[in-house]
């Protein structure tokens, strides 16, 4: 009995002692995931080799454009088609317009899917973002986004024995989301109108990206003071 008491006040100091080193690796970690943030820069691309408006991948790019504006992304608009890159109204020549895609720390492609492709107009640029990107010493961390239209039923693209692993062949870049809006041509407008609610709700805010895939600084300076 009087050594349990005894031992009391030495639990109650370690308990104390446990749970302010907790706070404080807490504190730090926070820190140093900070650190590693993205920067908020935002890329959306038309896919469509017609970029005139009334197209269905320019009212959806217009969309998400949008919504990363209001999520408090730093965006950029761009529109392949005929050669033209419009960025906000204005235009842009291919190596400004490839720069802002290195630099994007989130990509969203809007684009139709042909015979089970990309537009050449995508896959183009893209090839030559992803050689300037290998090339870059300080490429920052990123998260892509796809959104496709097809004529084909959506479900029926899901479920084809033939389709690959992922979503379509872009120069082996991967998204990290993809949605696919099938029958394009044949939804009704209010159908339209709900793919615009939904791909604008799948926009994501510069503190809901993904950390690049690192290991934690052990030797960092924010470890150092929580030891």
């Amino acid at each position: 009995m009087l050594l349990d008491a005894l031992k009391l006040p030495f639990q109650a100091d370690l308990a104390a002692s446990e749970v302010n080193t907790f706070k404080k690796v807490r504190h730090w970690l926070t820190l140093e995931r900070r650190q590693h943030l993205p920067h908020s820069n935002a890329l959306v691309i038309n896919g469509h080799p017609d970029p005139r408006p009334h197209r269905y991948c320019a009212a959806l790019a217009q969309n998400v454009s949008d919504a990363c504006r209001s999520a408090g992304w730093q965006t950029h608009s761009i529109a392949l088609g005929e050669g033209a890159f419009g960025n906000d109204g204005g235009l842009l020549g291919e190596v400004d317009a490839l720069e802002a895609y290195t630099r994007a720390s989130y990509v969203i492609l809007v684009f139709p899917m042909w015979l089970g492709k990309s537009p050449p107009v995508v896959a183009d640029f893209v090839a030559k973002g992803e050689e300037r990107r290998e090339n870059m010493a300080d490429a920052p961390s990123r998260r892509v986004q796809f959104i496709v239209t097809m004529d084909m039923p959506a479900l029926a693209y899901r479920c084809h024995p033939g389709r690959p692993g992922k979503p379509l062949a872009l120069h082996n870049l991967i998204p990290d989301d993809a949605l696919f809006i099938g029958s394009v041509s044949l939804i009704p407008l209010e159908k339209r109108i709900e793919w615009l609610r939904i791909a604008k709700a799948a926009v994501k805010s510069p503190a809901h990206l993904k950390l690049p895939r690192r290991g934690w600084n052990l030797r960092s300076p924010l470890f150092e003071a929580a030891r």
